[in-house]
């Protein structure tokens, strides 16, 4: 067996550990768009209430 020959057990594991990181990532641009809010907010507060 060669170290690229994986099981079918190996393969189902990595199946579902790629299928996890999917959904991940397809939370990372509503995380991003938080981020981005916050950050907006923060330069908001300083300009109205520290200028």
């Amino acid at each position: 067996m060669s170290p690229v020959d994986l099981t079918r057990v190996q393969r189902e594991e990595l199946q579902r550990e790629i299928d996890r990181n999917r959904r991940w990532e397809l939370r990372l641009p509503l995380y991003g768009g938080i981020a981005l809010v916050v950050i907006a907010a923060v330069i908001v507060v300083r300009l109205v209430f520290f200028s």
